[in-house]
């Protein structure tokens, strides 16, 4: 508002000194003293309302311009003068203050304001349009330095010096800053002080470092006193005068125990060479100590690792003494030693990988390459280092733009964290595969590394297909398969679980009836497999109830018994009707006059009825299964004896009559040799010769006895047979894989329950083989079941042939099978197994190569357990298939390297 009113004000002062010099010219037609001083003081107001300059003409009064005409010109010749000083001064101010980086204005000596360069606007925050003509100390300086500043200004127009001073600024923007200001004087050619250049300089920054410093003061003591570095000052002969209170938790002494004392007390004898080398530098005071380690002394006794940053200084007394700024180490070493151990285990573990790892700088040239790498692409490490791999592996056409050019990937994204992914590359003899690539970013100073994890994934593209047509297989099982969960629900069932589902009257999702809901609970809590017999819509199922361990459910395996219940029935009838023939043909022996026994081939007695025994004279004591030469010893060389035995060995039926001496009687002996040993009919014919009559009816009963008993067994011997015929086939149903002939999964489990039992019984190893046809999911689909089939049967005959005489065989469940090998050791599985592998795979199979995994497991001692030893070698052939098929893998090699 103030420049407005002195714009208007001069704007009319202007106007009338120019109408008064027009009016002179015009009456008087010539330019008198008056009127040229009139235009001079005109142009000097003009000048000064275009610019920025001092108003100089106001110190002219206008009736003294009227009155003396000639005396104006003559000032205002001297104002000009002054202006034109000004001006330049204006100039060199601009040239000299605008670029700098100090806030520079000037003022006359009442504070006002005239110059004001842009770092000064920075600084305030007040551009010169508002600064002008204005007064510093009411606009620039707080009221509690005015005065001080206002004193200084005074000083500089007195032409004295004005020390440089710190202040708080007052700026329009109420931020909080400090300034170093400097007043320094602006002389005209005559040395006289016409203004005032006041420069300053923020120093805001400084104060809050300063601020900082002190803080930091306060925190190194804080540091000092709490800190767990342990600060000990040395005098140069070792002795310790001070120990700060860290060393308490460090080495558990009090600093008490140190100050005092030689520094030689607490350490290890082998640092007294070096404490003292350190001690005689520093009595040399030399420039650099180096940094030392130190074993120093605990309260426990031990020594503890110390790494000392040493230093010299004067105490206040100017002795020189050594500091010693020592941190605790010893943990820091021990794991020194184990990342140098870790290290080294990580590069063997990365030279055995499975996978390839591939190492290359920023260029993308290969500075690693493992053992995997040399099997995959078939480049030795020689051949590789120092060269692309995006050159190596990706013909030349294909390179642009390839997520193997590292090169590339590092300008395009160089902080890039992970890229997967699967891509077509060459091997050294030109063969295209599919490999998963991985590429994740390793940073070690200023250089950049890219590891490139490679894996071989051809096999495991064509096994989802494999995978996809396997998941199909337990629908298409024709024996039923179920999962349930632990509380009984329904959670999948193939199409041949219908008939039990239907019986249940439930669905997938839905529980079970309460009877086989609590059998398959008492699984889970019991640890252990089940079975139990179900009939289901007039046909028989055995199930074989397996719990998963860990897994939260149970799987169900079924299979029809239907004709083997039938087989079952039909065997106990004939059991019953052998048992009742049996008990007839032994009331029949028991109630005829004749004696009889039989003997089986070592002429043991298998049977011997009541008469033999009295006519014999043979003891209640001889029972069956004693030798009838050894049990009844005068029998041993009697006619009777002789006569059977050379009826035994022609094989041929004789009758004879002998003496008996024992008993003083005469005997009539029928003898019947058989297979199985020799059946022996006599009486007593002692009486014959007294009634013939007699004898001739004791004859016939004999013979019709005779022809009765033969019949009898005659009917024996065919219900034997066939009760061995059942029981062969019971037992063939029972423990026979249908389909191959080796022993089933029941079997299986119970020989491995025994030998497992065996093995903790007699510290003896134990050891099993779970084996899996490679891909036989797509063989079958490929050439259909029956071909399948007939691939189960040569397996099973193969393993059945190169497995010993002792290992037990069996069908684990579908393509699976399973070599329990007792007595062997981990070296003996592994011989056997890779027998069995390799005469499969060298097989000349009828349509394509067939090949299996193997996955072994040992066990010995209190320690064998046969659920674990299942799981140790499933484990070990999930690794086998992992790894690629058709090899071997122990339970412990895969646990020492996942270790």
């Amino acid at each position: 508002m103030a420049h407005r009113v002195d714009w208007v004000r001069g704007s009319v002062l202007l106007i009338l000194l120019i109408l008064g010099a027009a009016s002179a010219a015009l009456t008087q037609h010539w330019l008198p003293p008056a009127a040229l001083a009139v235009l001079a003081c005109a142009f000097m107001m003009l000048r000064h309302l275009t610019s920025k300059a001092p108003r100089s003409f106001e110190l002219i009064d206008c009736d003294e311009i009227i009155g003396h005409p000639q005396t104006t010109l003559e000032r205002v010749a001297e104002l000009e003068r002054r202006s034109e000083i000004y001006w330049q001064a204006a100039r060199r101010f601009e040239e000299l203050f605008s670029g700098l980086p100090i806030a520079c204005f000037t003022t006359d000596a009442k504070g006002t304001i005239y110059e004001w360069n842009r770092e000064s606007e920075k600084l305030w925050g007040y551009p010169a349009s508002e600064v002008f003509e204005q007064s510093m100390f009411d606009l620039l300086w707080p009221e509690a330095v005015a005065k001080s500043v206002r004193a200084r200004l005074a000083r500089v127009f007195a032409g004295r010096k004005s020390d440089p001073f710190e202040v708080e600024l007052k700026s329009s923007r109420q931020n909080r800053s400090w300034v170093l200001s400097s007043i320094f004087p602006l002389r005209d050619p005559n040395g006289n002080v016409v203004a005032a250049l006041c420069a300053n300089v923020d120093i805001t920054d400084r104060k809050k470092w300063e601020e900082r410093l002190r803080n930091s003061e306060s925190k190194f003591r804080c540091l000092i006193e709490h800190g767990r570095d342990v600060i000990l000052t040395l005098e140069l002969d070792g002795k310790i005068t001070y120990a700060s209170p860290s060393v308490k938790s460090v080495l558990d002494w009090e600093p008490s125990d140190l100050e005092g004392k030689n520094v030689h007390e607490y350490l290890r004898k082998s640092a007294d060479a070096d404490i003292e080398t350190l001690l005689q530098n520093a009595r040399i005071d030399a420039a650099n100590l180096p940094p030392t380690r130190l074993a120093f002394l605990h309260q426990d006794g031990l020594y503890r690792y110390l790494e000392c940053m040493p230093s010299l200084h004067r105490n206040e007394l100017g002795e020189m003494v050594l500091i010693l700024n020592a941190r605790d180490v010893s943990d820091r070493l021990r794991m020194e030693r184990a990342l140098r151990a870790s290290e080294e285990r990580t590069r063997n573990i990365i030279d055995s990988a499975l996978d390839a790892v591939i190492t290359l700088d920023e260029n993308g040239q290969i500075i690693g390459w493992n053992s995997a790498a040399h099997e995959i692409f078939g480049y030795t490490r020689e051949e590789t280092l120092g060269r692309k791999l995006l050159h190596l592996v990706v013909p030349a056409e294909e390179r642009s733009g390839h997520p193997l050019d590292v090169e590339a990937l590092f300008e395009s994204q160089p902080d890039f964290d992970r890229v997967r992914t699967e891509i077509e590359v060459l091997r050294k003899d030109g063969e295209r595969f599919l490999i998963e690539l991985s590429l994740s970013q390793s940073v070690y100073g200023d250089a950049k590394f890219c590891s490139a994890f490679i894996r071989d994934v051809t096999e495991r593209r064509n096994a989802r297909v494999a995978i996809e047509q396997l998941a199909r297989f337990p629908n298409e099982n024709p024996s039923p398969t179920l999962r349930f969960s632990t509380d009984g629900k329904v959670l999948y069932a193939n199409s041949a679980s219908s008939p039990l589902l239907d019986t249940w009257q439930v669905s997938l999702g839905d529980p079970l009836p309460e009877s086989f809901r609590s059998e398959i609970q008492s699984c889970f809590v019991e640890h252990k497999m089940s079975q139990m017999e179900f009939e289901a819509q007039g046909r028989v199922y055995l199930l074989d109830i397996v719990p998963v361990e860990g897994a939260g459910y149970a799987n169900v395996y079924g299979s029809e018994i239907t004709e083997r219940k039938r087989a079952e029935t039909e065997l106990r009838i004939a059991a019953s009707e052998i048992r009742q023939t049996k008990e007839n043909l032994q009331r029949t022996l028991e109630s005829i006059t004749d004696g009889f026994f039989a003997v089986d081939k070592k002429w043991r007695i298998t049977y011997i009825n009541r008469e033999a025994r009295r006519l014999l004279d043979i003891a209640e004591d001889v029972q069956a299964g004693d030798s009838i030469q050894e049990s009844v010893a005068y029998l041993r060389d009697t006619p009777l004896m002789r006569q059977l035995k050379l009826a035994f060995n022609s094989g041929e039926t004789v009758r004879f009559e002998t003496y008996f001496e024992e008993s003083d009687s005469w005997l009539d002996v029928k003898a019947y040799p058989s297979g199985e040993g020799l059946s022996v009919y006599f009486h007593d014919v002692s009486d014959r010769k007294h009634s013939e009559q007699m004898q001739a009816a004791q004859l016939q009963q004999i013979r019709e006895y005779s022809d009765q008993l033969e019949k009898q067994r005659h009917e024996l011997r065919q219900a034997n047979a066939k009760l061995e015929e059942a029981n062969s086939r019971l037992e063939a149903l029972a423990t026979r894989d249908g389909l191959t002939g080796i022993f089933n999964h029941r079997a299986f489990q119970d020989h491995l329950e025994r030998a497992a039992t065996s093995c903790a019984r007699s510290n003896r190893p134990l050891s099993l083989l779970m084996i899996d046809v490679d891909e036989f999911k797509k063989y079958n689909d490929a050439f259909g079941h029956p071909m399948g089939d007939e691939v189960l049967i040569g397996v099973a005959k193969i393993l059945t042939e190169h497995a010993r005489e002792v290992d037990i065989v069996a069908r684990y469940g579908g393509e699976e099978f399973a070599v329990l090998l007792p007595d062997a050791d981990e070296t003996a599985a592994l011989t056997v197994a890779e027998r069995i592998r390799s005469a499969i795979e060298d097989r000349e199979w009828p349509l394509r190569p067939v090949t299996i995994s193997l996955g072994a497991a040992t066990t010995c001692g209190t320690c064998a357990n046969a659920k674990d030893l299942i799981s140790e070698a499933d484990k070990a052939l999930y690794a086998s298939k992992a790894n690629g098929r058709n090899r071997t893998s122990h339970f412990r090699t895969i646990q020492k390297e996942a270790a």
